[in-house]
């Protein structure tokens, strides 16, 4: 049988595309038994234009770049239930998702890094010769955070974690997974790609219960 898209394996998981209002990719992952009709609602909102590219600032003594990120001061904090931006839209809920779904993925509205990638028009040479330049170390230096950053969403349920959802539920997430991690190392100046899973407020995530899983891609 035929794979559903590159990268998925199991070809009975459908992946469906889309686009949020604002031009962000949104990509719906339906479940090898989902019930979910075909047909995806359309994004009606109106939306601010996408942030400016955030800032990464070395640390000296470490040679570590930070991202400084100013727009993320504007994100969604703590909604409530009934304002959870990761549920399915409703005419009281203008959330990010416009359908209800098994597993989507979206570019993070108020991202850590991007929402640009770089530009090198001199090829694979003037790459390389940017990424040494990355890894010299000195004193106020500074670079924009090109980049992706991805939100994963295990299910449009308000709480779980990943070891909650079904056998099924759990193969959708492992390849959507895989299918964002080849996607985004092939994005231009990205040298690495980190999923990590949100929970808790100890560790400043801003929505208080969800089975969601974040995943940044910086240069």
């Amino acid at each position: 049988m035929p794979q559903t898209d590159p990268g998925i394996l199991d070809p009975r998981i459908a992946v469906r595309r889309s686009t949020l209002a604002d031009g962000r990719e949104l990509i719906y992952f339906d479940d090898a038994d989902s019930a979910l009709p075909a047909d995806r609602a359309i994004d009606e909102r109106s939306l601010d234009p996408r942030p400016a590219v955030a800032e990464m600032r070395q640390d000296p003594l470490t040679g570590d770049w930070v991202s400084i990120a100013a727009a993320r001061q504007n994100r969604a904090f703590l909604p409530p239930a009934d304002a959870d931006p990761l549920s399915p839209q409703t005419a009281a809920n203008p959330s990010e998702i416009p359908s209800t779904y098994d597993v989507a993925v979206f570019e993070n509205r108020s991202p850590s890094f991007g929402p640009a990638l770089p530009e090198w028009p001199g090829g694979a040479d003037a790459a390389a010769s940017a990424l040494a330049g990355v890894r010299a170390v000195g004193l106020e230096r500074r670079l924009p955070s090109h980049g992706r950053c991805e939100v994963v969403c295990f299910s449009p349920e308000h709480e779980g974690s990943f070891g909650t959802q079904s056998v099924s539920r759990a193969r959708t997430v492992i390849e959507a997974w895989a299918h964002r991690t080849a996607a985004l190392s092939a994005l231009p100046g990205v040298q690495q790609v980190f999923p990590f899973e949100n929970r808790g407020r100890e560790i400043g995530v801003t929505l208080p219960t969800r089975t969601a899983r974040s995943t940044p891609t910086r240069t």
